[in-house]
């Protein structure tokens, strides 16, 4: 800019119409004026700036008030609205000349993926005939036993497998493998059957391996904060014979899932905010490959920089890459105290606003859940509740007493800022569980609305900037396409869940619900998010995974699943 343009430059709040709330350089500009870099074009665009003010003449840290000067103005703990005040106290002219603000994928070709059905021919009589012989009477290939080895909390047909190996330790899964493996037969890990994408149906046909009788504790290091247990051992069992070291394994789905099938789903839970998932918390694996070989992925070091993390690899695979038996996971130690909070606000943005400050604002809350105006009404119906019936959020505080008071008094702090009403916090053990049945009865609330339909849960994952937008566009859908839902979320992470009820004897009803599944999860992966956060990919959502893997790169358009 020139010296003449830069003196008849008028701050952009002098021009008519303007909103900083809607001024997107404004926020961006406040942002780099904490430290923040935004990327290498804008910050480059302001030290070019910089440069064309001290040529003329002009210092960068009182004019524009830079984050050399603005520093020391920002009050501590200051808020969003608080920053934005300080707009007087910054130079913005409406010649600025900084990149705008990419949107993910707009201008990118489309990646249409046609997954590629798969056709497996194996020798099944034999391979029945020979896991016969190897096994006896734990091998089955009743047909009521083969129900209980599939899915059914998916809108997906079950399909059975054709037969099931009851596996009691390593050596049996090894021998499994290596007679499926002679007879190309298909194999399907199953733990519990927890999960929500039809994981364990039997697409092909093919063996399906039971791990629930490899369930035993090996060992505990109490001075390590580590525990060795196999697949079959599950997230209560392992806490409740931790109870007596006063440590804990936190990582909770919400089902009491098998620790094998967790790892190999990547799952995590409402304490993922605080405690991370699976792939944090698992230190090393051991497992059998589908050539039968017995591999360990690492020695029981938290960190290593000795070759490819192969336990990253393989947690979160769902049992593509081999079938898990030994896991070494991390422990934490039981806080001192717990309390727990709820607070209400007049919409979905303000909540999700109001949780990106406090994660900014360094608060280690231990889970932050939200629950949409919906799901508050069948909260209040179900469980006898008497909340405001609009956007809540539930939130939980691990420390010592005086760690937690502090924690809940900032939260308190900042929330008030985006119209948070009603907050409470307590420590009382019964009384924060009262806090949280609204949460914990989610299924059976949403279940309680429509008895006769069958509930359907999906799950998407976004950043946490953009989840407002996702949870608004999902809930205009659930409009769009006269479907009944619920949104609840674990808000702190950018996870939120669908749940819905639909009738399957309803053809429009039906093909309604594929419909929004189908733009929700392209509506993550365009937001620069993912098709799933916790729930997998399963049987329902291979297509988006090669979306979701590819969607940056030049590809053929058809690629096999």
């Amino acid at each position: 800019m020139t010296e003449n343009q830069f003196k008849k430059s008028l701050p952009i709040e002098d021009q008519p119409g303007y909103d900083a709330d809607k001024d997107p350089n404004l926020l961006r500009r406040i942002k780099y004026y904490q430290g923040e870099s935004l990327g290498a074009d804008f910050d480059r665009a302001i030290a070019l700036e910089d440069e064309e003010l001290k040529k003329l003449g002009r210092d960068p840290a009182n004019i524009l008030q830079r984050n050399r000067g603005v520093a020391p103005l920002v009050p501590k703990r200051a808020t969003t609205k608080q920053m934005v005040e300080l707009k007087g106290k910054l130079d913005k002219y409406k010649d600025v000349h900084f990149p705008k603000e990419e949107k993910p994928f707009k201008d990118k070709k489309k990646v249409e993926v046609e997954p590629v059905q798969l056709n497996f021919d194996f020798n099944k009589k034999d391979a029945v005939t020979e896991l016969t012989k190897e096994f006896g009477q734990q091998f089955s290939i009743s047909k009521s036993v083969r129900e209980q080895h599939t899915d059914t909390t998916t809108i997906h047909t079950s399909k059975l497998p054709d037969g099931v190996v009851f596996a009691e330790n390593e050596i049996d899964v090894k021998k499994t493998v290596e007679i499926c493996q002679k007879y190309k037969c298909p194999i399907i890990p199953f733990g519990v059957g927890s999960s929500l994408e039809g994981h364990v149906n039997a697409l092909y046909g093919g063996i399906s391996i039971d791990l629930n009788n490899m369930n035993k504790i090996l060992h505990v290091s109490p001075e390590d904060g580590y525990a060795v247990v196999q697949p079959g051992v599950t997230r209560e069992q392992l806490n409740v014979y931790l109870r007596d070291t006063g440590l804990f394994f936190p990582i909770d789905p919400g089902a009491n899932a098998s620790l094998g099938g967790m790892a190999s789903t990547n799952a995590s839970g409402t304490n993922a905010v605080r405690y991370g998932t699976m792939k944090d918390n698992v230190i090393s694996l051991k497992c059998v490959m589908p050539n039968g070989e017995i591999v360990k992925t690492s020695n029981r070091a938290k960190k290593s920089s000795a070759g490819y993390d192969l336990t990253r690899l393989i947690v979160g695979s769902e049992g593509t890459l081999g079938i898990i038996t030994e896991i070494t996971i991390k422990l934490y130690g039981i806080p001192e105290v717990i309390a727990g909070g709820r607070v209400t606000f007049p919409s979905i943005k303000d909540a999700t606003e109001a949780v990106i400050m406090v994660i900014q604002a360094g608060i280690p809350v231990a889970r932050i859940e939200l629950l949409d105006q919906e799901q508050v009404k069948a909260c209040n119906n179900y469980s006898k509740l008497n909340l405001p019936e609009e956007p809540l959020l539930l939130l939980e505080f691990h420390g010592s007493e005086s760690s937690v008071k502090e924690q809940s008094e900032f939260f308190s702090e900042i929330v008030a800022d985006f119209g948070g009403n009603n907050f409470e916090s307590t420590s009382n053990n019964e009384e924060r569980n009262k806090l949280w049945k609204a949460r914990h009865d989610a299924y059976y609330e949403t279940k309680s609305c429509k008895p006769d339909h069958e509930y359907i849960a999906t799950d998407v994952c976004v950043p946490i900037s953009k989840l407002s937008e996702c949870i608004e566009k999902t809930q205009n859908d659930l409009t769009k396409y006269d479907l009944f839902g619920h949104i609840v979320g674990h808000v702190g992470d950018g996870n939120f869940h669908v749940q819905l009820m639909v009738d399957p004897k309803n053809d429009i009803e039906i093909n309604n619900l594929n419909k929004f599944l189908d733009d929700l999860s392209k509506r993550a992966i365009l937001l620069d998010g993912t098709c799933t956060g916790e729930h997998g990919i399963g049987q329902g959502k291979k297509q988006y995974l090669v979306a979701v893997s590819y969607t940056h790169l030049t590809l053929p358009t058809k690629r096999i699943v």
